[in-house]
């Protein structure tokens, strides 16, 4: 992948387009205060939209040619020097440990064996192509004793509160 590049005219472009957001008191910022945010905002946007599209062209990839063997995601992943990480299982309440994004977890229970990988998904942090490694589990209650002492805390926490607000 390449490296994201924006140039000075595009930074002055989007300064001159979008003068009222840099407005203050009636006065506009002039562009030396804003450009190097500016810079950093439109870099990050293109880098974004590059990375979009090379995950893009990725799954794309993965899509099967007739009378053919279905790609491994994990060999078209290391072709293209591209990470692959295995999520616990997780739920819709309990997103994915470490990825707070919500379309992350809306495009992971999209997926099925029918339709096993992702679109490419943008987040803040990374861009990401989702594959259904096994299927949905079924929700369960742990046995009492494991959550035990949560349970005393959490009603402990839940009486005090109580107390506090009928004074």
């Amino acid at each position: 992948t390449s490296k994201a590049f924006v140039s000075d005219h595009e930074v002055q472009e989007v300064y001159d387009q979008n003068k009222a957001i840099f407005t203050q008191e009636g006065k506009v910022k002039p562009f030396k205060e804003v450009a190097v945010r500016l810079r950093t905002e439109l870099t990050h946007r293109k880098a974004l939209q590059q990375a979009l599209k090379f995950a893009t062209e990725f799954t794309v990839k993965l899509v099967p040619e007739p009378d053919k063997p279905q790609p491994s995601f994990e060999a078209l992943a290391d072709e293209s020097k591209l990470a692959v990480k295995q999520t616990p299982f997780f739920s819709a309440n309990e997103p994915a440990p470490g990825i707070s994004t919500p379309a992350f977890t809306a495009a992971a229970f999209k997926l099925s064996e029918e339709s096993p990988v992702s679109d490419a998904v943008g987040a803040p942090e990374a861009v990401y192509v989702l594959r259904l490694m096994g299927s949905p589990q079924p929700s369960t209650l742990p046995p009492f004793e494991q959550v035990k002492e949560m349970v005393k805390s959490a009603w402990v926490v839940d009486a005090a509160r109580k107390l506090a607000h009928e004074k």
